[in-house]
């Protein structure tokens, strides 16, 4: 090895390249010069002798996958990996999403943020004990976390979080006055100098706090995120997320200007956290067309607006304690929450409404292999056991109301059992 290699040149010898642009995947060297790939292709000899060498043969070798909607912030105060999302190719995660954070956070509301988080993102409790506030301000929460991660992090400042700093408990019970607003918005200011990735707030109905109150965002007028947002935009860099009141069902035209107009104001991207249709099961895709003529429509502004689209079926969560947990993806709206317990056989909830399934559902023991297992009849709502190998989980759900077996849904579903009750599991939006 050359001296140059102690500057971080590298070949990945052999892998499985798979680029990202669309074209096959091809065996390929990739060389890494002062830190940036220089060549996909075959290194000479002169090159694998001057750097470090990996030998990637049998290996996938991929750009590291970049998670734009995360909640990560308070789960890097102890684990610096952000897993499990490392584990999958994730190598940059922005967190702060959804108009909450850990920072700013005064330390006598260290627990209203902390049932927050567990209220409106389902994170245990007990990994949110473990958070360190060992910051209150946000340039302090950065610089707590300079040098200790092991994953690129990028973080929103959240309004929720800037009204409890300025308001108090009064945050979540009214409308600032104009000098509360100015005082945020210098909150904002210096955050986004020191490095925040932007702002995120919602008004979305389905947000709210740990007594079931609306999260702080929601209580403030369009003119305070207004100010916000042009305070955002004082450094000329990052962008706004934002959940409008009206996301959930479909975007309507006000919310659609009003997205516009937080563009013109700060200058920034506007990320929409969603532009609705997502409860729409008979017809999911049925607010698309609206959605392409408002996103048409803010470029031809020259206002750039995202969304961010969830690119999977649905999926829940069921938890048999702090240290269990797996996933289900159900037909149509059904749920079949699964727990993978110590014991045998655990009786589980499904969706409520309807007629009763009992009889209607069938079950089958988890395997540690992925061959689809036999299905056996049961009785009950829905089952679900533990397997040979812990991480995997299947169970098999019969459409409602006379879907014969062959059409039943089924699927093993890989699980992951937490070395220690105080790692979050990250999903999407994790």
């Amino acid at each position: 090895m050359s001296p140059q290699a102690a500057g971080g040149d590298l070949v990945i010898r052999g892998g499985t390249v798979v680029d990202g642009t669309g074209i096959p995947r091809r065996r390929a060297d990739v060389v890494i010069r002062n830190g940036r790939v220089q060549t996909v292709g075959r290194a000479d000899r002169a090159t694998i002798d001057e750097c470090d060498t990996v030998d990637a043969d049998g290996l996938i070798v991929a750009p590291g996958v970049v998670d734009a909607h995360t909640h990560y912030d308070p789960q890097v105060t102890y684990d610096p990996l952000a897993s499990m999302s490392i584990y999958h190719g994730v190598t940059t995660v922005l967190a702060g999403n959804c108009g909450f954070a850990v920072a700013p956070t005064r330390t006598a509301d260290q627990a209203f943020v902390r049932r927050l988080f567990a209220k409106v993102e389902q994170m245990e409790p007990a990994a949110m004990d473990a958070v360190e506030f060992n910051f209150e301000t946000f340039p302090e929460y950065l610089a707590t976390r300079k040098g200790r991660l092991g994953i690129n992090l990028a973080c929103y400042i959240g309004h929720s979080n800037v009204r409890r700093w300025v308001m108090g408990a009064a945050g979540s019970e009214r409308e600032a006055t104009a000098a509360e607003v100015e005082e945020m918005a210098q909150v904002v200011r210096v955050a986004m100098a020191a490095g925040a990735a932007g702002l995120s707030s919602s008004h979305a109905p389905t947000h709210v706090d740990g007594d079931g109150r609306p999260v702080p965002s929601r209580l403030s007028g369009r003119a305070e995120l207004l100010a916000l947002a042009e305070a955002a935009g004082s450094v000329g860099a990052g962008s706004i997320t934002y959940l409008p009141a009206s996301a959930v069902g479909g975007i309507d035209e006000t919310d659609e200007n009003y997205c516009i107009e937080l563009g013109e104001r700060s200058g920034l991207p506007i990320i929409i956290q969603g532009l609705g249709g997502r409860n729409k099961t008979d017809a999911p895709t049925a607010t698309w067309g609206r959605a392409q003529e408002f996103l048409n429509r803010a470029v031809a502004n020259g206002t750039p607006i995202y969304n961010i689209l969830i690119t999977r079926p649905p999926t829940g969560r069921s938890r048999s304690g702090p240290r269990t947990s797996c996933t289900c993806r159900c037909h149509r709206g059904w749920r079949c929450w699964r727990c993978l317990t110590t014991s045998a056989w655990r009786p589980c909830a499904i969706r409520s409404g309807g007629p009763p399934c009992e009889g209607r559902w069938r079950t089958t023991t988890a395997t540690p292999s992925w061959a689809p297992p036999p299905r056996r009849p049961c009785g009950r709502p829905c089952w679900c056991s533990t397997c040979a190998t812990p991480n995997i989980a299947t169970c098999s759900v019969a459409r409602w109301p006379t879907s014969p077996p062959s059409r039943a849904w089924h699927r093993p579903t890989p699980c992951w059992t937490s070395p220690s009750p105080r790692i979050c599991r990250p999903g999407s939006d994790g």
